[in-house]
């Protein structure tokens, strides 16, 4: 698959899953201090017959403001496995709150992401550091997980593979594939995707065609 593409995917799940919105594009001489920390694997999948690519995002909330964060550095000391990443994403969220993180950290190819507790070093230009830690628990995927029979979540693209829509993750009812191509009469594609909080996971399965044969 793309790498750009996949990053897309990533970022936008990240965003999903923190209600991001647009850029920050601030700054200030505070060191950010962390508060919450959002990690996300998303497995994509290309077909039912395939092992997924996966890509782990994360992002923390700042206190205060994050443009002055230049890298961070994610630890597994379990594994002994380490990801470095210059520069940051810096988002702003609905709420004002400020996020920085990565959306596509991967892992050595045909290895799963471990699970247990993973540490995240910020520093910022004046070379001060801010540290958070999350756990990733039953991150090791199985098998393709069963599509939801409701409330079912649709990520749809046009024929640049552009994202035109995704269902918002909170949604309580459910988009089909029908009133998705009334909705969106550019769109080509479309991909459902399920999210498993408790495992902090993102499951987003098959490309299927939009259209009918005869549109």
């Amino acid at each position: 698959m793309d790498i750009q593409f996949k990053k897309i995917l990533s970022l936008f799940f990240a965003a999903l899953s923190i209600c991001i919105c647009v850029i920050c594009t601030s700054c200030s001489d505070i060191m950010p201090e962390l508060q919450i920390t959002y990690p996300r694997v998303v497995y994509l999948y290309n077909s039912e017959d395939t092992e997924p690519d996966a890509v782990l995002s994360v992002f923390s909330e700042v206190h205060s403001e994050a443009v002055r964060l230049s890298s961070m550095t994610v630890q597994h000391k379990a594994s002994g496995l380490c990801w470095y990443v210059k520069p940051v994403d810096i988002l702003k969220g609905v709420d004002k709150k400020e996020y920085a993180g990565c959306c596509n950290l991967k892992m050595p190819e045909g290895e799963q992401f471990p699970e247990g507790v993973y540490t995240i070093i910020f520093t910022d230009y004046a070379g001060n550091t801010s540290i958070s830690n999350f756990t990733l628990d039953d991150s090791v995927l199985e098998k393709m997980p069963d599509k939801a029979t409701v409330n079912k979540k649709f990520i749809v693209f046009d024929e640049d593979r552009s994202v035109l829509y995704i269902t918002a993750d909170s949604n309580d009812s459910s988009d089909t594939v029908e009133q998705l191509s009334k909705k969106y009469p550019e769109g080509q594609t479309v991909r459902e995707y399920i999210s498993d909080v408790r495992k902090k996971a993102v499951y987003v399965l098959p490309e299927e065609s939009l259209r009918n044969a005869d549109e």
